[in-house]
């Protein structure tokens, strides 16, 4: 804890080795990553036993194919440094943005409910794709005492942290203590106690950074990935593992005038109209590719990428894990798909834009039979619905 808190800056590298050089290549290059911060600290890690991925994601009632960019960019990096990825589903952190009034047990329990409905399409997604690793959910966390002390360390040395963001309506929000104690795991007392009159949504980013460091000692977690807006809370955590941000996702109606930045492992009301979910029909898939413009638009905008961009690097990250070698994104680009050879200027850029937008149907195609079927596949799905 001492560490995390220093504020040193990162040594400079020393020299890295092949695996890791290796990696910062293919990150370099990925389409889907804005930025990456791949320090000594993960060749040291891989030196010495494991430098494991972690990505934690939240609910909600619709699975989006969005959640799974981390994934398959993970997978990729699994292949190059021989390591795990480890899925945290932290739906119940969500009772710490609980309002006055509010059924918190019962809010809970359903908060439960999406984690394990989350849970079977994401372990569905890494038997698709060969992904090593663990998925663990909430309880995972707050029954060890010791995620707690963290917790409460924290806490109590949260000036030195970066300024908290403001919260709408902070008054409506309950304190700790309004919080059932058997929600809240193995909390200890004396934590529990020091915290009680604070709102506990000023707790959640906290709760946050000390799943990281948490993770780091007990899954031997040293890069965590997630979308561009966790930078937010990837700020803390610098000190103690290294980062992999990926853009921002937009839905398939946005265009640089008005961008429609969306969460890709939460899917809010409404969103399903023009977003791709993990339970789409092939024609559901078809309409939803058919909403985006049909002018042409560039492909980088707004600190994020063209929505049938991201669908295209979806294919190919798919194709590459899976062994294919059908090069889709040559057939429909005409060059490789990587940040060199997009990174054209934005005539050429309207030009791709225009073959992805003729291209559609093809992608709508590869995109239901690489990853949604077979995941619907194995959980069941169609015959579920089909289930009187």
């Amino acid at each position: 804890m001492d560490a995390f808190f220093s504020g040193k800056a990162e040594e400079p590298a020393k020299g890295y080795g092949q695996k890791v050089s290796e990696l910062r290549g293919y990150l370099g290059q990925s389409v889907l990553v804005e930025r990456f911060t791949i320090t000594q600290k993960t060749e040291n890690a891989i030196s010495v036993s494991s430098a494991n991925v972690y990505y934690g994601i939240n609910v909600s009632p619709f699975e989006p194919l969005d959640q799974l960019d981390s994934m398959l960019v993970s997978r990729r990096v699994g292949q190059i440094l021989g390591n795990d990825l480890i899925v945290l589903i932290a739906g119940r952190f969500g009772i710490l943005n609980s309002m006055g009034g509010t059924d918190i047990a019962i809010r809970s329990e359903l908060l439960h409910s999406r984690e394990l409905q989350k849970m079977a399409y994401i372990k569905a997604a890494m038997k698709q794709f060969s992904i090593k690793g663990d998925v663990i959910l909430t309880d995972d966390l707050w029954k060890d005492e010791y995620y707690w002390q963290i917790v409460g360390q924290l806490y109590q040395n949260r000036d030195k942290l970066p300024p908290q963001r403001q919260f709408r309506a902070l008054d409506e929000i309950v304190n700790l203590s309004s919080i059932p104690r058997t929600l809240l795991g193995s909390i200890p007392d004396e934590v529990f106690e020091m915290m009680a009159d604070e709102k506990a949504t000023v707790l959640y980013a906290v709760a946050e950074i000390a799943e990281a460091i948490y993770l780091r000692e007990f899954a031997s977690s040293i890069i965590k990935i997630g979308p561009r807006r966790e930078e937010e809370y990837d700020a803390y955590i610098r000190n103690a593992l290294d980062t992999i941000h990926l853009f921002q996702p937009v839905d398939l109606r946005s265009i640089p005038e008005k961008p429609r930045t969306v969460v890709p492992y939460i899917m809010r009301e409404g969103e399903e109209r023009s977003r791709i979910t993990l339970t789409d029909s092939l024609s559901d898939i078809e309409g939803k590719l058919q909403k985006a413009n049909e002018e042409p638009q560039p492909l980088f905008y707004a600190d994020t990428i063209n929505p049938l961009l991201r669908i295209l690097a979806y294919i190919h990250e798919a194709e590459t894990i899976l062994g294919i070698e059908a090069k889709t994104a040559q057939s429909i680009i005409g060059r490789e798909l990587n940040a060199s050879s997009l990174r054209v200027d934005e005539t050429q850029q309207r030009d791709i834009y225009s073959r992805l937008r003729e291209s559609t149907r093809e992608m709508a195609g590869l995109i239901h039979d690489l990853i949604i079927a077979p995941i619907k596949e194995s959980i069941g799905y169609e015959k579920n619905e089909n289930t009187p």
